[in-house]
Order: structure tokens, then sequence, then C-alpha cells
């Protein structure tokens, strides 16, 4: 659902990896990592496919890079990717936390799901993940947790296996009922 945060993580990345792209912000000497994204994007969505489009969601995308790499861009870059950035660790693993925003792209169809694909231009197949899910449009529905209490007239609380009598009144209070149940 809108709003909701995932976690997501990955093994394997190689962070000697994605050498090359655009060399901006990263020099193209350096690995340029790898993006995490929920999106919605075509069945023939990968980077390294001729004729793919573009599936990036800015709202919800993570910069998924090794820190030695980060350390070497240049300083008036390192702000802008530190924002969306996600350490990469020396066997190849990472863990991010997602916020599940709709694409603003008016014009994107296919599956919503969450993908990794290289960073900076480069076209690694081995990265070009992804994750289909069924994502509704709206906000989680609340959930509904039925209770309640039982006390005498006076205020006095009764729990479980209290005396009453006839002619007691009793004060019952009732929370998380959802009124278009039954």
């Amino acid at each position: 659902y809108r709003g909701d945060k995932l976690v997501v993580t990955g093994s394997g990345f190689d962070p000697a990896a994605n050498v090359g792209g655009r060399g901006m912000p990263i020099p193209s000497t350096l690995p340029q990592g790898s993006y995490v994204t929920f999106t919605q994007a075509e069945e023939n969505w990968r980077p390294s496919s001729a004729g793919s489009k573009r599936i990036r969601n800015a709202e919800s995308e993570k910069w998924i890079l090794a820190e030695s790499v980060l350390n070497q861009v240049p300083s008036q870059f390192q702000g802008a990717i530190r924002k969306q950035w996600t350490s990469l660790a020396d066997d190849g693993a990472w863990s991010a936390e997602i916020d599940l925003v709709t694409p603003k792209d008016p014009t994107a169809t296919g599956v919503y799901g969450v993908y990794t694909y290289g960073a900076g231009g480069v076209n690694n197949e081995s990265q070009e993940l992804r994750v289909v899910l069924n994502y509704v449009d709206s906000e989680r529905p609340k959930a509904w947790e039925p209770a309640f209490s039982v006390a005498l007239a006076d205020g006095t609380p009764l729990a479980a296996g209290d005396t009453v009598y006839r002619g007691d009144k009793l004060v019952v209070t009732g929370s998380g009922f959802d009124p278009a149940a039954n």
C-alpha cells in the first residue's frame, strides 16, 4: 500500500563492478554502484535490453555503493549521493528501507515492484533484478482490533471472575469495532 515501508536486502552485488558509465557524479574510473527502487515498469524493463524504458522513481530510490567509493567522489557531489546512499559491504550485502510512493510518471505502465540495476548509466545484467508486488495506490486499511471493558456504574473496573449482583448497573465500553463489518 502507498505509504508502506519495505526493508529490501541484497547479496552478491560486487562492490568493484559497474565501472564506467556517465562519469557524473561518480568518476567513470570508479564503480558506480547500483540503484534499488520501487517503481512501475514494462516487461522489457532491463537497461541492458534494447528498447528498454527508464524506470527511475526518485521518490523511493536508494543508491547502493561501497563507502570506500563514496569517499572518493568529489566533495561537491557527496551530499546528494549520501541522501539516498545505502552501504554496500565488502561481501556484496546491503539493506535499504524503501518508502512506497506512487511513481509520478503518469505515462508509466507495466507492473509494480522493487527493481535493482546498475547506477551511473552502467548496464550490468547480473544486477538487473526485480520482485513484482501487488501494489495498491491507497493507504493501508485500518487493522480493526475489537476489545471491550466492563465497569460498575460508579467506574469501578471489573475483571474476569469478579462478583456482580442482580441490580448492579454495568458500563460496557468498546473500542476497535469496524463500523462497516457484519
